[in-house]
């Protein structure tokens, strides 16, 4: 459905009514954002202004970013929860599953999912 959304989305930004008043944000990896950009619609990369491009987190800077989280959630990492040596690549894309995974072991809402870090109900 990319190309639908693409379409979509250039009709948006040619409208009267919603030229340069609307933001759109593109997330992804680096290679597959260029290739929706030049080949998905052709009238796209004439429509973005800007390119923000962030470098890869390594494991270790997505570890600290996810304790940073937990503690601003006024939580602690347990040492042994801590990542010392890095499994897999760079980009962060472990961190949600490490929160995840401790939000289960603690029993606590870590995603701000409304409950702000609140406890949840013991099982």
């Amino acid at each position: 459905y990319m190309q639908e959304a693409v379409d979509e989305m250039v009709n948006l930004l040619t409208e009267p009514q919603y030229r340069g008043k609307m933001v759109v944000i593109f997330a992804g990896y680096k290679g597959q954002m260029t290739e929706m950009l030049n080949r998905v619609n052709p009238g796209l990369k004439s429509r973005v202004e800007e390119v923000i491009d962030f470098p890869d987190f390594t494991p270790r800077e997505a570890a600290e970013m996810a304790a940073c989280r937990l503690e601003e959630k006024g939580l602690h990492v347990p040492a042994a929860a801590q990542i010392d040596k890095p499994r897999g690549g760079g980009g962060g894309g472990g961190v949600p599953r490490r929160r995840a995974a401790l939000a289960s072991q603690s029993s606590l809402d870590l995603g701000g999912g409304g409950r702000g870090g609140a406890p949840s109900p013991s099982r």
